[in-house]
């Protein structure tokens, strides 16, 4: 019996962390900010901001931000840092700068999950962009782009303690209450009315149901 339980919540667990990541992806899909959300709360960068950028290391090419844009909603947290790039001469037109960026996600619920970052490095070759990611993972099926064509470009796949363990937890429950608590709740109305908690047989004197062979008494 003790096994038994310990299995059924592995498997719960496995279960809940399988939902915990595909709503953390889910909330990139439907919580990604509008374009103009990042504008609308630009602002200068503040040390701790600097502080942040530094400790990730970023790849050369990518500038220290000028600029910050913070995306604050349900479910999807991201900051975008920018900083100035390269200029780029096309072979036709005006030059004009190439601006790195460093960008900051996290999602999920109830908590944040997940957290990943991707930069996107200037490309003076073409005027365009080559990006590097840390824990996180290019979304380019073209149904997400039909679907979902203002998501997140990235999904995160590296864990956020302890809000990963939480949702994970969190979600195992829920399955459980959809699937195991109504067989818990008949199995004990069962034995309180006297009957056997696997077939619901009378129980008499025997430790055994005398219908089925359940043990019924310890």
């Amino acid at each position: 019996m003790r096994k038994r339980t310990v299995i059924i919540a592995a498997l719960l667990l496995v279960a809940g962390a399988i939902i915990n990541v595909a709503v953390a992806w889910g909330c990139c899909m439907y919580g990604y900010h509008d374009a103009q959300t990042s504008v609308q709360y630009r602002r200068n960068p503040t040390p701790d901001d600097l502080s942040w950028w530094r400790s990730m290391n970023p790849p050369p090419g990518v500038g220290e931000p000028f600029e910050v844009g913070p995306t604050r909603v349900r479910g999807y947290w991201e900051t975008r840092y920018l900083g100035h790039g390269p200029v780029f001469t096309p072979a036709t037109g005006q030059p004009y700068e190439i601006t790195s960026s460093a960008n900051w996600n996290e999602s999920g619920w109830p908590l944040r999950s997940l957290k990943g970052v991707w930069f996107g490095i200037p490309d003076t070759s073409n005027g365009k962009w080559t990006n590097e990611t840390r824990g996180a993972i290019k979304s380019q099926a073209d149904v997400l782009t039909k679907w979902f064509p203002k998501r997140s470009a990235y999904l995160p796949w590296h864990p956020r303690w302890p809000g990963f363990a939480i949702n994970t937890v969190f979600y195992g429950a829920i399955l459980w209450g959809l699937f195991l608590a109504p067989f818990e709740l008949r199995k004990r109305r069962r034995i309180k009315r006297g009957l056997c908690p696997k077939c619901a047989y009378p129980v008499g004197a025997s430790e055994v149901c005398t219908e089925c062979g359940a043990v019924v008494k310890s």
